[in-house]
């Protein structure tokens, strides 16, 4: 389509020249007679054409030409791209309803049940219970209970690397759904129609899945959802198009999170934000809608990171022998990781900087055993824990 209209649009200018060199030449044979009488039509003598005719019709010839390159070069470009432009369509399409991309955790060694995690908060713990107790109770007994409702969203915040994406899988497999975890990157385009296409598909895709499985509880958790929750007061102020295109995606946003509530009452949406709602950066009308589900996850405490200290180092050929005598000084460093506002990520990057340290030891003593001063040493050598950061950023 798009190929013929430029062989119009290139065709348009030539018949045009056509028409005017050919209007051109009747109106010289109106003006003058000679030109007409000059050519011979006796049926004994040969046609003759004048001099001016020649001319004409040598420029009528030379924009043929040049009209049949142009329609050629076009078909060949059509020939060309045509199946290139069918392709992006088709997969522009596509991509309005992305399947099959929930999975199961129940085989993810990683990711333990609520039951099962012991480096969680206690108030945490307590809010997702409740939530789990409602998610796995049969319908005569809630009918029995009088009814009570129950959302199916939350919004986790807390500053970056507390565990919210953790827990929400946590939350996930503690109630046999199926998850899929999206981020910013999987819908941000740099056109903001597409953005909005990758955003509803999403959105669709859960609840197609939700309808078409009714039985089954599904979980989708949007990491860093700031990016769509942004105060629309501030992004008015905002200049260009940018802030009218935000609002837009948080208008989207508002309506899939109600119509999950309606359509599709099986599927979880949680949500994780790095801000904290009372600092005004999140948008009202979108807090309204979890006020019952805004869950805090703070800093983990030491006995968190004590127990997923031992659970990283529970692979170790020693570990319970390292666990009976140094239980006390594991305890103290997991102590000052609480003190110092460690994030679960920097207990990780620690932790694995300490069997580095034992890797390179065992290359040169094949005897050594694992030191829990290996995880001390990591500790001091951190200059700035998640937390510290974070306050250092206020004070700024």
């Amino acid at each position: 389509m798009y190929a013929c209209v430029g062989v119009l649009m290139m065709l348009y200018p030539i018949s045009q020249g056509l028409v005017s060199n050919r209007s051109f030449y009747k109106m010289s044979m109106a003006q003058n007679p000679q030109i007409h009488n000059s050519i011979a039509f006796r049926k004994d003598a040969p046609l003759q054409k004048s001099k001016d005719e020649k001319q004409l019709n040598s420029k009528q010839k030379l924009l043929l030409a040049v009209a049949v390159a142009y329609f050629a070069s076009a078909t060949i470009i059509a020939l060309r791209y045509f199946p290139l432009l069918m392709k992006d369509i088709k997969g522009s399409a596509k991509n309005k309803v992305d399947s099959g991309t929930f999975r199961t955790l129940e085989d993810d060694e990683k990711i333990p049940t609520l039951e099962t995690c012991k480096s969680i908060n206690n108030k945490l713990k307590e809010i997702l219970e409740t939530k789990i107790a409602y998610r796995k109770a049969d319908k005569k007994l809630i009918v029995e209970c009088g009814m009570p409702k129950s959302s199916n969203r939350f919004l986790f915040y807390g500053d970056p690397g507390n565990g919210k994406s953790f827990f929400a899988k946590i939350y996930a497999k503690s109630i046999g759904a199926e998850y899929k975890e999206i981020t910013a990157a999987d819908y941000e385009r740099h056109s903001s129609g597409e953005s909005i296409e990758k955003l509803c598909g999403v959105f669709e895709e859960a609840i197609k899945v939700g309808k078409e499985h009714p039985d089954k509880d599904y979980v989708l958790i949007m990491n860093e959802a700031d990016q769509l929750i942004f105060s629309s007061e501030k992004l008015k102020d905002t200049r260009g198009g940018y802030g009218f295109f935000k609002i837009e995606e948080r208008d989207i946003f508002i309506n899939y999170i109600d119509r999950l509530q309606e359509e599709a009452p099986n599927v979880t949406f949680i949500g994780t934000v790095n801000f904290t709602p009372t600092d005004g950066a999140l948008d009202r009308a979108v807090l309204s809608r979890f006020s019952k589900n805004i869950v805090e996850v703070p800093y983990p405490e030491a006995c968190a990171f004590y127990e997923a200290m031992k659970k990283s180092l529970s692979n170790l050929p020693n570990y319970e022998d390292l666990i009976s005598k140094n239980g006390d000084k594991l305890f103290e460093i997991a102590k000052n990781m609480e003190k110092r506002k460690c994030s679960f990520r920097n207990m990780d990057n620690i932790m694995d900087n300490a069997k580095n340290t034992n890797l390179k030891n065992r290359i040169n003593n094949p005897q050594a055993q694992f030191d829990i001063k290996y995880i001390a040493d990591a500790l001091d050598g951190l200059k700035l824990t998640d937390g510290e950061i974070s306050e250092f950023s206020h004070l700024k």
